[in-house]
């Protein structure tokens, strides 16, 4: 899922990763301010980013839930705060 929230904005697409830390590092490299997360996310994806899709699990620093859409399968927006 991909939504523009500006002119000029672009999607870059969510790398596999470890650890939420390699994620940020990922993040501030694109200069990306939000990220989705969705249920509908292929495998690897699925098993890196579900803690992600867990609302009552505590987040990283820098990362804050900014809207849940909860219909068929939850999708999440996350943004990114500077480092």
């Amino acid at each position: 899922p991909a939504v523009n929230f500006y002119s000029g904005s672009r999607i870059v697409k969510l790398p596999y990763v470890e650890k939420p830390e390699d994620l940020l590092t990922y993040l501030d490299r694109k200069k990306a301010k939000y990220f989705i997360v969705s249920e509908e996310m292929d495998e690897p994806f699925r098993q890196t980013y579900q803690s992600l899709l867990d609302e009552t699990r505590s987040l990283p620093p820098r990362l804050h839930r900014k809207h849940v859409v909860q219909g068929k399968n939850k999708i999440i927006l996350y943004e990114v705060q500077n480092a």
